[in-house]
């Protein structure tokens, strides 16, 4: 892989160190920072680290002769599925002069504004470019010098999608619906609102091997369900006159923010408008996409 060649010099090795995350949900501590198994929409996600910085070697990288340079370090997460959040937030930021010590960077998110995974980048860029340095040394404000990327899985999220297992023949009477395997429950009109309060997905108890297929995580199964959930509420929205733009403004835990985020799964770097005009002009290539990508969801 090629490295990205700055016009400045940048901070390396042993400029900066951060301890690695500490998190903690509902106030336990998480043993494995990587995944939070404990993880849960009504609760609060503390994270902590320290972030220290050898200013001898700053000085000596940055190429700058005064010491009179500031930095700030910045910390921005995003939340969601896919490869790379839509949507990020400054959430943490402190300044660096020369010769401070460790700084504690301390970070506190509702549990409600959260969805699938975190990811978390610590930054150190200019705040005050030294007065002495050399050509190479970094003389614009905001130029970043240093980052961290850190992703927490947050797991649980697809196991608490709601659902229920009830009897087609006594739930849905006379309805025709007898021997369909699933139900999802939902309403177009409220795709701003919360996405577990506002989906539910009825499987039928009727159908005693699908059930128990469904419960024991069969591949397959699960596949086949969640892409037949993500296929069904992504077209639905994509139609409405107003379908784009809801998805592109729309709240991460919303109906339309998950859906957003099923679409970056199936047609990552793809702009929704195209998206919609794959489902008008070619429904199977639409479809065929969000099968694939409930593999990754599910």
């Amino acid at each position: 892989m090629s490295r990205v060649a700055f016009p400045f010099a940048t901070l390396r090795g042993d400029a900066v160190h951060v301890t690695p995350w500490q998190v903690r949900s509902g106030g336990y501590p998480v043993a494995n920072a990587r995944s939070v198994d404990a993880w849960d929409y009504g609760v609060e996600l503390q994270l902590r680290r320290d972030l220290r910085v050898n200013w001898d070697v700053v000085q000596a990288q940055l190429g700058t002769v005064s010491r009179d340079a500031e930095f700030d370090v910045v910390v921005t997460t995003g939340t969601g599925t896919g490869s790379y959040p839509r949507v990020r937030t400054v959430l943490w930021t402190g300044r660096l002069t020369d010769g401070a010590g460790p700084v504690e960077i301390s970070l506190t998110l509702p549990g409600n504004g959260l969805s699938s995974r975190l990811h978390v980048e610590t930054a150190v860029i200019l705040a005050r470019p030294a007065q002495k340095r050399s050509d190479l040394s970094p003389g614009t404000l905001g130029a970043r010098l240093w980052r961290n990327v850190e992703d927490l899985a947050l797991e649980g999220d697809a196991s608490r999608f709601p659902m229920e297992a009830v009897s087609f023949r006594n739930q849905f009477p006379g309805a025709g619906r007898d021997e369909a395997l699933w139900l999802l429950h939902w309403h177009p009109s409220a795709i701003q609102s919360d996405f577990m309060g506002a989906v539910r997905l009825y499987l039928n108890s009727d159908q005693t091997e699908f059930l128990e297929r469904f419960r024991t995580g069969d591949t397959l199964v699960m596949r086949m369900v969640l892409g037949g959930v993500m296929a069904e509420m992504a077209s639905t929205i994509l139609a409405m006159d107003d379908g784009v733009d809801a998805i592109r403004d729309a709240d991460p835990t919303s109906v339309a923010g998950r859906v957003g985020a099923w679409l970056g799964l199936a047609f990552p770097g793809v702009g929704l408008a195209t998206v919609r005009e794959k489902l008008r002009s070619r429904p199977g290539e639409f479809h065929a996409a969000l099968q694939a990508a409930s593999r990754t969801e599910s």
